[in-house]
Order: structure tokens, then C-alpha cells, then sequence
């Protein structure tokens, strides 16, 4: 079940980022209007200016194209301040159907319980999901030795940053859990729970990558996902560290906040 509010209100954002750009944009640009004339096939341009008609040259005068990147960005404001309008007057009347918040609404004598809910509409509690057991990777426990702002172990520095991004953001995971596909059984990562989808998406960091032998297992963990449909980005994201072993934190916060919120 998709959160629509949320992609209403980043596209509200994004246009108005946009018209902000568009405007300021204008203001460096010549005013005039264009018209037109064509002899023997060529076309020529001129500006209309006060009731005067200045001729310019033809379609490679730079102030023919300043003139005519003028009357683009005049028209894509006209339709974002029409799409801004209406993303304004959607969140005004839009209503959750999120199975939860509708079941704090209804008189108690309706309210489901957590269990009937869930069999009805698929509603699942993140954070029960997310505290709950689960079927973990047991292998190489020697190996878990650092640990996270949550208080698990992870097996790296960079499992570490990932971890305390996701438990910061309020995103629930699970930590390598084990996930059989065929007769292969891998450990992800991170099985991360996208609250505004009601789903769940695989998290895999590949670190190392100047070891040969490192890159060669991902390659074929990569194989695997591919082979069972797993669509990049949909199914399951990626992050990397630089061939000198850096991680850029700013960059996993900027995936997470637009895969796994």
C-alpha cells in the first residue's frame, strides 16, 4: 500500500525548487517577443520591442535563443504554478487509507485487532517487524565485532554507518537475514522496510572492491538477484565504497531517504 502524501509533497517541492530556479533565470534574460519570416526556405528572426520590429539574423543569433529560452521557461512556470495549485488543494483533501490510521478513526466497538487487520488488508506493524526474531545469518560469529547505535554487531565500519542511518531515520531493518533462492540460501545485508509502500527492499553494500577475489563474489551474489527478477533499485539497492576503501555517508543518507522512507 503506497503513502501517496509523501510523493505529492516531493513533487510540491520539486516544482517549487524549480519555479524558484526559473525565476531568478529570467531575470538575466532579455525581454522582446519573437516573430518570424521565411525566404526561399530560411527563416529569419525578429524582435518585437515597444510596437518596433528590430531584425536579429537567423536561428543561431544568441539573442534569438536567449529570447526563445525566455519563452519556455514563461510557459513551464504557467504550468507549474497551475500543478503547484492543484498539489496544494490535493493535500487539503486527500485522506490516508492506511489500514492503521483508519482504525484509530472508527468508533472502538469497529477497531480491529493487529492480527485481524493484518489478515484482512495486509497491514503489518513495522516496528513489532522490525524488534521481532527472524531467521539470521549464523555464519562466522567471530566476525561481528563492531556494533551500532542500535546495539546489534555488524561485521564492518561501513555496516555500522548504514546500520545508524537506518535506526536514525526511524527505518526498521533486519540485519542479515537469510534469504533462499533456489538452492542457494544468502545472507542481504539489510532487509529494509519501506513504511510509505508497505514493503521491502534488499540492501546490499559492496565494499573491498579492489580485492579480485571480493569482486568476484559479488558478482555472482549479483547474479543470483538477477537470476530470480530481482530489478535493481526496485527489488534491492546498492551501495559502494572508492577503490581506496572510502565511504561517503552523505551519499547513503541521500539513497536511503529516496528508496527506503
Amino acid at each position: 500500500m503506497y503513502n501517496s502524501i509523501s510523493y505529492i509533497m516531493a513533487d510540491l517541492e520539486s516544482q517549487e525548487s524549480l519555479a524558484k530556479q526559473y525565476r531568478h533565470k529570467l531575470l538575466e534574460l532579455p525581454k522582446g517577443k519573437l516573430s518570424t519570416s521565411t525566404i526561399r526556405g530560411t527563416t529569419y528572426y525578429y524582435k518585437l520591442v515597444d510596437g518596433k520590429k528590430l531584425y536579429l539574423g537567423k536561428a543561431d543569433c544568441e539573442e534569438v535563443k536567449l529570447l526563445q529560452t525566455r519563452a519556455h521557461l514563461t510557459e513551464a512556470l504557467k504550468r507549474i504554478e497551475r500543478n503547484c495549485t492543484a498539489l496544494h488543494h490535493l493535500l487539503e483533501e486527500y485522506q490516508s487509507v492506511e489500514p492503521d490510521i483508519i482504525n484509530s478513526k472508527i468508533p472502538k466497538a469497529y477497531q480491529f485487532s493487529k492480527q485481524n487487520d493484518y489478515q484482512l488488508t495486509n497491514w503489518l506493524d513495522l516496528q513489532d517487524w522490525g524488534s521481532a526474531e527472524y531467521d539470521k545469518n549464523t555464519k562466522y560469529p567471530e566476525k561481528l565485532i563492531h556494533r551500532t547505535v542500535k546495539g546489534e554487531c555488524v561485521r564492518s565500519k561501513s555496516e555500522v554507518i548504514i546500520a545508524d542511518i537506518l535506526f536514525l531515520k526511524g527505518i526498521e531493518y533486519h540485519y542479515e537475514e537469510n534469504l533462499t533462492l533456489g538452492k542457494e540460501t544468502i545472507a542481504p545485508d539489510f532487509k529494509v522496510a519501506v513504511a510509505s509502500q508497505r514493503r521491502f527492499r534488499r540492501l546490499e553494500h559492496f565494499g573491498m572492491l579492489s580485492s579480485s577475489k571480493y569482486l568476484e563474489e559479488c558478482l555472482w551474489k549479483l547474479r543470483l538477484y538477477f537470476s530470480y527478477k530481482f530489478v535493481p533499485w526496485d527489488d534491492i539497492i546498492f551501495t559502494f565504497e572508492a577503490q581506496d576503501g572510502g565511504i561517503d555517508a552523505q551519499t547513503i543518507s541521500w539513497i536511503i531517504d529516496q528508496f527506503c522512507v
